[in-house]
C-alpha cells in the first residue's frame, strides 16, 4: 500500500473491501485509521481543509480528470457526522461551480479554493453554511494536469501555493495572469498588468474559465506566495515540475530570516508517479 494516497483511499473508498486491513496503510501501533466518508457522500475527493468548527470539507465533483466545456462543475460539502460515531451521515453544499478543485485553505471566514485556471475565494456572509460571495482572485494559472495545489497559511502570514508547469493563455483582455506566474512560464508581453483586478461573483453567478485539461505546457512550475487580500504575489521557489504540497516544520532543519529573527523552517514535497522528494 503507498502510504502517500492512503488518506484519499480511506475516505473515497466506496466498497466493503475498504475495510480489510491490507487495505489500509501500515501504521504504529499507537495509531488508528478509520473509514469517515465512502460513496455516495464523496466523489472524487481532491481536496480537504477543516473549517472554525473542527467539520471537515471536501472538494469534489466530476471535473477531475478529462472535463470539458459543458462539464458540471466541481463543489465544496461539508461532511457531518451528526450522531457522533465516527461515520459522516450527511453532506451540506458550501460552494459549487467550479474548475476541478486541487487546494482548499480557511482563512478566517474566507476559504481559498485552488481550481485550476482559477483561483477563488468564497465567503458565507450570513452564516447560513452556504457561500454567498465568490470572488475569482486570480486566472488563467493554467491546466489541471501541472496545476495550482497546495495552498497553505505560513506563520508569516502569507499564502503559500505550490504550482505545476502548465501555462495559461496570455489572451487579453479576460484571460492574464498575474505576472509572477508569466515569469515562471517565461511569458513576457508589454503592457499587461502585474495584477489583473478580482471579479465578484453573487451566489448563482459564479463563472469559471475552461482551459483544457491537455494544452500548454510551461517552462517550470514553484511555489509562490501572497498577502491575505491575494497582493504582493511573488515567487518564493523554482524550478520544479509539479510540486503538488508543502508545509512547514518546528525545528532548526532549514530557516528563513529577515533582521536577525526565524521567519519558519520549510519543506517541501514534489510527489510523481509516488515518489516523494524532498527538497
Amino acid at each position: 500500500m503507498n502510504p502517500n494516497h492512503s488518506f484519499l483511499l480511506v475516505l473515497m473508498c466506496g466498497s466493503a473491501v475498504c475495510y480489510s486491513d491490507e487495505f489500509f496503510p501500515i501504521i504504529p501501533d499507537d495509531l488508528q485509521v478509520s473509514l469517515f466518508a465512502k460513496e455516495p457522500l464523496v466523489r472524487n475527493p481532491c481536496a480537504i481543509a477543516f473549517d472554525a468548527k473542527g467539520r471537515l470539507c471536501v472538494g469534489m465533483g466530476p471535473q477531475y480528470r478529462n472535463p470539458q466545456p459543458d462539464t458540471p462543475g466541481d463543489s465544496v460539502f461539508i461532511l457531518i457526522d451528526e450522531d457522533r460515531d465516527g461515520d459522516a451521515d450527511v453532506r451540506k453544499e458550501f460552494a459549487t461551480g467550479f474548475n476541478a478543485i486541487q487546494g482548499l485553505a480557511w482563512k478566517g471566514n474566507d476559504l481559498w479554493v485552488a481550481n485550476s485556471p482559477d483561483l477563488t475565494i468564497v465567503r458565507d456572509l450570513d452564516g447560513d453554511d452556504q457561500a454567498d460571495e465568490y470572488v475569482r482572485i486570480y486566472t488563467d494559472l493554467g491546466n489541471l494536469e501541472h496545476a495550482l495545489h497546495g495552498l497553505n497559511w505560513a506563520p508569516d502570514g502569507k499564502l503559500y501555493m505550490s504550482k505545476g508547469n502548465s501555462k495559461g493563455l496570455t489572451r487579453p483582455p479576460d484571460r492574464i495572469a498575474p505576472r509572477a506566474f508569466r515569469e515562471l512560464w517565461g511569458v513576457d508581453l508589454p503592457g499587461l498588468p502585474d495584477l489583473p483586478k478580482p471579479m465578484v461573483f453573487k451566489k448563482g453567478e459564479y463563472r469559471k474559465n475552461y482551459h483544457d485539461p491537455q494544452d500548454d505546457w510551461g517552462r517550470e512550475g514553484g511555489i509562490l506566495r501572497c498577502d491575505s487580500n491575494g497582493e504582493n504575489l511573488e515567487i518564493f521557489s523554482r524550478g520544479f515540475r509539479n510540486p503538488r504540497r508543502h508545509l512547514y516544520l518546528v525545528g532548526n532543519r532549514q530557516r528563513s530570516g529577515h533582521g536577525g529573527q526565524n521567519l519558519f523552517p520549510v519543506l517541501w514535497r514534489a510527489f510523481w508517479l509516488g515518489t516523494s522528494l524532498e527538497f
